[in-house]
């Protein structure tokens, strides 16, 4: 998908390290200040090279961001997603992953690659545990809340859900 400058491309094994260069370091900044020391390192392990290639290696999809053009960083963002089954036994999406660079906040990128993942998938229902600095950003892509602040093993998240029409 290219949209100007931006080139969606799927992820591989090989990706892996970048994927984890680029989200460790927001995840630091944007999520996990709300978290006890134990509720970071669990979260920072699975963002980390070794857990990212063994999703991709579990059949998660990734798909990363490019401005190929930039002389800065070019992967601009990526969106890790998988497949699970419910309480009610109905299939749906859980977004694990989905971040931007810093330097590309406000460019439509978390958007575009939003969108190129529903134009990927048949799922009709998605999930995601946003942290508080994302809920309204969920919220203009269609997300709502139906649960409470969701708590365990020292992370703070606040379910999220998504509907196709």
């Amino acid at each position: 998908m290219k949209s100007n400058t931006l080139t969606i491309e799927r992820a591989s094994l090989k990706d892996a390290s970048q994927i984890a260069s680029l989200i460790l370091p927001l995840a630091k900044k944007f999520v996990s200040y709300e978290y006890s020391a134990e509720g970071e390192a669990l979260m920072l392990f699975g963002m980390g090279e070794n857990s990212i290639r063994e999703k991709l290696r579990a059949g998660y999809s990734y798909y990363l961001a490019y401005f190929h053009s930039q002389q800065l960083n070019p992967l601009a963002g990526v969106i890790g997603f998988t497949t699970k089954t419910n309480s009610e036994n109905q299939r749906e999406g859980h977004l694990y992953h989905l971040f931007v660079a810093e330097q590309y906040h406000r460019m439509g990128v978390a958007k575009a690659l939003w969108q190129h993942l529903l134009k990927k998938t048949e799922q009709r229902s998605f999930s995601v545990n946003a942290s508080r600095y994302a809920i309204e950003f969920y919220r203009r892509l269609g997300f709502y809340r139906k649960d409470c602040l969701y708590q365990s093993d020292g992370i703070t998240c606040y379910p999220m859900y998504f509907e196709r029409n």
